[in-house]
């Protein structure tokens, strides 16, 4: 089966908007994964501990929010994807900021960068770690599908349980984006506390 971006952007946004946990959406996306690239790659990624890691970034958000509290302009919390170093290693990692804009919206004007605002969870270093190894098809689809579709699951199931208190300053509604810095995003929530 040929790999298509945009067929593979429909199917991640369909598995994080249908409430389903960490664990099993990412069965699904793996699934998808392996229906268009036969690969033991997937097996692999399949043993990693999603639910683990979702705790820890989860540590990670509330502490952020609660030490630098992001102010009432920011009506968008961005998490964005792109390739750092950890280990002298180039895996994905991840970023918390906050915009003054929506989602959808031109001229986008940051306004919250937390000292702390880094994150590279197990997951994503350990899923850039084996797909990287591997090149090709696995890479390409990989990369893209587990990164986008993984980052997109934690971050909807993190704000599914985080204390509303928390979140207090933000301007109502709150966008929740998470997406590549160089490509595609997902809208996966709205605050509207």
């Amino acid at each position: 089966m040929e790999f298509s971006i945009s067929q593979a952007y429909g199917h991640v946004y369909k598995i994080v908007n249908s409430n389903l946990s960490i664990t099993s959406g990412m069965e699904k996306l793996i699934d998808y994964c392996r229906n268009h690239v036969e690969s033991s790659v997937w097996n692999e990624i399949q043993m990693l501990d999603f639910e683990d890691d979702g705790l820890n970034l989860k540590n990670w958000l509330q502490n952020n929010i609660m030490t630098e509290p992001p102010t009432g302009e920011i009506c968008s919390l961005w998490f964005g994807l792109f390739d750092g170093i950890y280990d002298g290693c180039e895996v994905c990692s991840l970023y918390l900021s906050g915009t003054s804009y929506k989602h959808d919206e031109k001229d986008n004007k940051v306004l919250y960068l937390s000292d702390d605002r880094y994150s590279c969870p197990r997951v994503l270093r350990d899923m850039s770690i084996i797909l990287k190894s591997n090149g090709g098809a696995v890479t390409e689809i990989g990369e893209y599908v587990l990164y986008l579709g993984y980052a997109c699951l934690v971050i909807k199931n993190i704000f599914k349980t985080l204390d509303g208190n928390i979140l207090k300053n933000l301007s109502k509604p709150c966008e929740i984006v998470v997406g590549f810095d160089s490509g595609d995003y997902i809208l996966v929530d709205k605050i509207d506390i």
